[in-house]
């Protein structure tokens, strides 16, 4: 989610908007920590990335909601997942 300008399509003036569909960057990494906590079963994110444009708080603090939300599901659903060290991931093409 985030803001998007685009224009009035009556005047051709600007307007700002919110844009609930695309996530910036703090939603994209926040969605892919789901998918990481998800696909690989383990409860802890690797702390040694955090993509250009996401503070260090935002990202430790996103990297929280990501591991609750997932251990959350999971209880649920009855499935415990063991704390196991995290896959060290390095961006691509840095």
């Amino acid at each position: 989610m985030g803001w998007r300008v685009k224009q009035d399509p009556k005047n051709g003036t600007p307007v700002v908007e919110l844009d609930a569909i695309h996530a910036n960057v703090a939603g994209r990494y926040l969605g892919g920590l789901v998918f990481y906590f998800t696909l690989f079963g383990v409860s802890e994110a690797p702390i040694s990335y955090r993509p250009d444009g996401l503070g260090e708080t935002d990202a430790r603090q996103l990297r929280s909601v990501a591991e609750a939300s997932v251990l959350a599901a999971q209880a649920e659903r009855g499935v415990t997942v063991p704390r196991a060290p995290a896959v060290r991931l390095e961006p691509v093409g840095r």
